[in-house]
């Protein structure tokens, strides 16, 4: 299975979800007010749940998929998150961020590396789960955290890399996750892309029979100069010291 085509079958099973209210949410499913606090990530979810919950919201939202260059969406995962956490803001509260093939690799079922291909982002009262998947289907998942948390397993809370390093590749792999979450929602909290975003929100609620199923695709541009992609893809497989780049002010486009 191609990652697109992964991305139709939760695109279809997630709208499905939602007509039948059907999803986790619908069966009552609890989420800590609070968020989960933890000094590492956690990778115990359920993926099955966490991928049909997800879902569910996604098609709420209207499938939005952010899609950046390879080498913007690397110069993200190289800056660490933690100084402008508490102005964040998630463009969505369900959606997708598309993560160039073959920068972050984890371990699937059988021990193989996989390519993680998609970043799948649910934020609900303050608190954010976040998993990556690959083509084929494979999930790697965190619990409900608060968004204040984003970045700790990797980022001190001035902005440095942290000494200690992520013992796993999927450790490795899902925190810079977080970066790139971080990093994306701070590009799309400038004031024109809130504004785009804003008025696709309003065409997309517009009534319309059959609904229109598609993926939202939001493209986010911006000339990068350094290229950090190596650095990346050398950190998620063999660990140390993680990149760490002075963070870059978003344009307000």
């Amino acid at each position: 299975m191609s990652t697109w085509h992964y991305r139709e079958s939760l695109m279809l099973v997630g709208d499905q979800l939602r007509r039948q209210g059907t999803g986790p949410n619908a069966r009552g499913a609890s989420i800590p007010a609070d968020g989960v606090s933890a000094d590492r990530l956690q990778a115990d979810i359920d993926p099955i749940t966490a991928t049909a919950e997800w879902a569910t919201e996604w098609s709420r939202a209207n499938f939005p998929l952010v899609r950046l260059s390879d080498l913007h969406a690397a110069r993200l995962m190289a800056t660490p998150a933690r100084p402008k956490l508490q102005s964040l803001v998630a463009p969505w509260h369900a959606f997708a961020i598309e993560v160039p093939e073959g920068m972050l690799l984890a371990r699937d079922p059988r021990g193989a590396a996989a390519s993680v291909t998609t970043a799948h982002v649910l934020v609900r009262d303050g608190n954010v789960q976040l998993f990556g998947s690959s083509g084929e289907g494979v999930v790697w998942a965190t619990a409900f955290r608060r968004l204040a948390s984003l970045g700790e397993s990797i980022d001190d809370v001035s902005g440095g890399a942290r000494t200690s390093t992520l013992e796993s590749m999927d450790e490795r792999m899902l925190a810079l996750l977080d970066r790139l979450l971080v990093g994306t929602c701070l590009e799309l909290n400038s004031p024109g892309h809130r504004s785009v975003i804003e008025a696709g929100v309003a065409e997309r609620a517009k009534p319309k029979k059959p609904r229109d199923l598609r993926i939202w695709l939001y493209r986010v541009e911006r000339p990068v100069l350094v290229d950090v992609r190596e650095a990346v893809r050398h950190y998620v497989v063999r660990g140390g010291a993680p990149p760490n780049l002075r963070p870059v002010v978003p344009r307000c486009v």
